[in-house]
C-alpha cells in the first residue's frame, strides 16, 4: 500500500492510502464529529475499526459517558507513535484473544467503522466482524449458563464439601509425573484408537473426559483418571450405577455431588472462573486447592489437568469437535446420535477447516471449544509437547498433528506406576470434621445476618421521601449496608450466586440515551430493589443447601 501523510485544507493531518483518504481532505475533525454523532451508542463498548490520525477517537472521547469504554483496531498503520488504546490486527487468533479479554459478558458492543478501511482491507474487516459475532455468541452462552446454573452450582459446591474431608486436593498431583498422558474425549473418532489404547494401556496415563468413559468401558478399558465438571442431572446419568475399582475421580467443585459415589478415590479442584471458591474452601478446611483454566467443555479442563500433573508429552484423541461420519459422539457414549436430516433441522451446522485440510461439519458450540483449546495452548501449553492425535474432525490451530500410533511408538517406554491418593487417618478425619462443622455453622449465622440487612435495605428504599431523587440519608444508609453485605459475602461462597444477580441487574437496568433525572431515579430505584430482593431470595436458598451440608457431615461423623 502507498501511504501518504498529508495536510487537509484546514491544516489538520490526514492520510491517503492508494486512492482512498482515511479522513476528510477539507476538515477531518468536523467529519469525525459528524461520524460519531451518527454512530455513537451510549452505555456500550465502543470498538473503532481504523485509527488513522486519531480524529475519530478524539471526537468519540468527547462524546463518551462515564460508563463507556473504547478500544481501537488498526489493521494497516504502524502504532509506534500512537498513545491511545489501539491494538494492531496481526492475526485472527491474536485479535480474538485481545478483544475477548477486553469485552465483558454484560457489555453491549457498538462498532464504529472509520472511512474507507473496509475498502482497503475488506477481508480483515470481514474477519473482525466474525470475531465480534463469535464473542457475542459466547457472551450469550456464558450469560445463559450463569443464570441457568447459579442455584445448581451453589448446591453442588456445598454438597461436595463433605467429600473434601476424605478426598485430596489436586494440588497433591502437581508435577507428579513425567510420563505421557492421553486425553480421551467422546468424539466419533475415539473408537479408531481403541486397539492402540489397549496395546499401550499400562505405558501411559489415560484421562477420560466426562462421558467418554462410557465408550472406554464398553471396550473394557478403565481410565486412570476420570474428570467431571458438569453439575447437571444429565451428566450424573452418565455415571449412575457405575462402580469403578481402579479409575480415580477428578472433579470440579461444581460437579454433580452424586457422581462421587461411583469411585473409590478422588481429587478435587476449582475452575479459574471461580477463584473465590478456592479461597472460601481454604477458609473452611485450611487446604490449598488447584485452580485451573478451561471452559466450554470438560476436555479443555482435562488438558489443564494433564499440563498440571505431568511434564511429559500429551496427546488428544477423540477430540473431533465435529460430526465425523455423521455421528455426534463415539458409539457407546450415552449421548450418541446419528446426524440425520431431522437433526440438521434442529441445529445450525457450520463448515470448518478439517484435520486433514478437508471440510467438516461442526457447530458454534464446538467452535467455542476449539477457541478454548487454542487459548490454552497459547497461555499455558506453548512450551509443552502437546499433540492432536484425533486423526479426524476439526483442525485445532497451533497443535502439532501426528498419528496416535506415532505418539505411542515414540513416547511409551516403560510401565507407569499410578499415584494413589493417601487415605486419611481416622483421628485426622474427625479433627477436620469438627473444625469444618464449626466454620459452616458460623457461615450459617452470617447468612442469616445478611438476610436481615437485605430486608433493612428494602425498607430504606421505601422510606425515601422523594420520587425524583435519593436523599443523602438514604444513600448513606444504603452505602453502609452495602459495605456490610460485601464483608459477609467475602466470608461465604454466596459470590457464585451474587455474580449472576449482578449480571442480571447490569444487563436489564442499563441507562437509556439522553435519560432524564427522573427516569434515572426510577431505573436506579428499581435496580436496587431488584438487587436486594434477589440477594435475599438467593441467601435463603443458599441457607437450605448449607443446612443440608451440615446435616450430611454430622450424620457421617456419627
Amino acid at each position: 500500500m502507498e501511504i501518504q501523510y498529508l495536510k487537509a485544507k484546514n491544516g489538520e493531518s490526514t492520510i491517503k492510502i492508494n486512492q482512498y483518504y482515511l479522513h476528510s481532505n477539507y476538515n477531518p475533525s468536523k467529519e469525525a464529529t459528524t461520524l460519531i454523532e451518527k454512530n455513537y451508542r451510549a452505555d456500550s463498548v465502543q470498538i473503532v475499526f481504523g485509527y488513522g490520525e486519531g480524529h475519530i477517537v478524539t471526537a468519540l472521547k468527547s462524546k463518551m459517558s462515564l460508563n463507556d469504554k473504547y478500544i481501537v483496531i488498526e489493521p494497516i498503520l504502524p502504532l509506534e507513535h500512537i498513545k491511545d488504546r489501539v491494538i494492531a490486527f496481526q492475526s485472527e487468533m491474536q485479535l480474538r484473544r485481545e478483544l475477548s479479554s477486553f469485552i465483558n459478558t454484560t457489555d453491549r458492543i457498538n462498532i464504529i467503522l472509520s472511512p474507507n478501511y473496509s475498502r482497503l482491507v475488506p477481508e480483515k474487516y470481514k474477519s473482525f466482524l466474525m470475531i465480534i459475532k463469535e464473542i457475542q455468541e459466547q457472551s450469550i452462552l456464558n450469560e445463559n449458563t450463569i443464570l441457568n446454573f447459579q442455584n445448581t452450582w451453589d448446591k453442588n459446591y456445598l454438597l461436595n464439601i463433605p467429600h473434601t474431608l476424605k478426598d485430596e486436593s489436586l494440588i497433591k498431583l502437581q508435577n507428579a509425573y513425567s510420563c505421557p498422558v492421553v486425553i480421551a474425549s467422546g468424539g466419533p473418532s475415539l473408537t479408531k484408537q481403541i486397539p492402540l489404547l489397549k496395546e499401550y494401556r499400562h505405558k501411559l496415563i489415560l484421562i477420560a473426559a466426562g462421558s467418554a468413559l462410557n465408550t472406554l468401558l464398553q471396550y473394557n478399558i478403565e481410565p486412570d483418571y476420570t474428570v467431571s465438571i458438569d453439575g447437571g442431572e444429565a451428566n450424573y446419568n452418565h455415571y449412575k450405577g457405575l462402580t469403578l475399582e481402579n479409575s480415580i475421580y477428578i472433579y470440579d467443585m461444581y460437579s454433580h455431588p452424586k457422581i462421587r459415589e461411583s469411585f473409590g478415590n478422588a481429587y478435587y479442584f476449582t475452575n479459574q472462573t471461580a477463584k473465590n471458591i478456592g479461597t472460601h474452601l481454604k477458609q473452611l478446611n485450611d487446604n490449598d486447592i488447584a485452580n485451573l483454566p478451561g471452559g466450554a467443555s470438560v476436555a479443555t479442563y482435562c488438558l489443564s489437568i494433564a499440563l498440571y500433573i505431568t511434564n511429559g508429552p500429551i496427546a488428544l484423541i477423540g477430540q473431533d469437535l465435529a460430526y465425523t461420519n455423521n455421528q455426534s459422539h463415539a458409539p457407546g457414549n450415552r449421548r450418541f446420535s446419528k446426524i440425520d436430516e431431522e437433526f440438521k433441522k434442529k441445529i445450525q451446522l457450520l463448515e470448518a477447516h478439517g484435520y486433514y485440510d478437508d471440510v467438516v461439519l461442526t457447530s458454534s458450540d464446538m467452535i467455542a471449544m476449539k477457541r478454548v483449546f487454542e487459548n490454552l495452548l497459547f497461555s499455558i501449553g506453548k512450551d509443552k509437547n502437546i499433540y492432536n492425535c484425533t486423526e479426524g474432525g476439526m483442525k485445532i490451530e497451533g497443535y502439532t498433528q501426528i498419528s496416535f500410533d506415532e505418539f505411542c511408538t515414540q513416547n511409551t517406554e516403560q510401565i507407569i506406576q499410578l499415584i494413589e491418593p493417601k487415605i486419611k487417618k481416622k483421628e485426622q478425619y474427625n479433627s477436620s470434621t469438627s473444625q469444618l462443622l464449626f466454620r459452616l455453622n458460623e457461615e450459617k449465622r452470617a447468612c442469616q445476618e445478611l438476610q436481615k440487612i437485605c430486608v433493612k435495605s428494602l425498607d430504606i428504599l421505601k422510606s425515601n421521601s422523594s420520587n425524583k431523587e435519593f436523599s443523602s440519608k438514604t444513600l448513606k444508609n444504603l452505602d453502609k449496608n452495602d459495605k456490610k453485605i460485601k464483608m459477609i459475602i467475602e466470608k461465604t461462597a454466596l459470590s457464585i450466586t451474587f455474580e449472576a444477580i449482578n449480571l442480571y441487574v447490569l444487563k436489564y437496568f442499563k441507562a437509556k440515551q439522553r435519560e432524564t433525572k427522573e427516569e434515572q431515579f426510577k431505573r436506579v430505584y428499581s435496580q436496587s430493589q431488584t438487587l436486594y430482593e434477589k440477594m435475599n431470595e438467593a441467601t435463603n436458598n443458599y441457607l437450605k443447601h448449607l443446612q443440608q451440608t451440615i446435616t450430611i457431615i454430622e450424620t457421617e461423623e456419627v
